[in-house]
């Protein structure tokens, strides 16, 4: 059997990486939460959890990974959508401080 959409209550962990890695093969549609201070900060969090996984992807494969399989960024904050974030490939280019 065959899953169409994956859904994620949040990312946290290790399951980052699985989680983007399955999205990165095809699994359109599929959706997850996680916390960070802004829409932007997102990116710089989703890499950071990747790396958690004890990956040896390199962090340029990271960012091209997350510019093909991410979207959008829809921000919250108090339970009210602040920000709905368009991600293009120019947004992953961020660097690790």
């Amino acid at each position: 059997m065959s899953m169409d959409r994956i859904f994620i209550g949040e990312l946290k962990d290790k399951e980052t990486m699985d989680f983007f890695n399955a999205v990165y093969t095809g699994h359109l549609g599929s959706m997850a939460t996680v916390h960070a201070n802004s829409a932007k900060e997102v990116i710089k969090r989703l890499i950071l959890l990747m790396k958690k996984s004890g990956t040896d992807i390199p962090f340029e494969e990271l960012k091209n990974m997350l510019a093909s399989s991410l979207d959008i960024i829809v921000f919250m904050k108090n339970y009210k959508v602040v920000e709905i974030f368009e991600v293009s490939e120019a947004d992953i280019d961020v660097t690790m401080d």
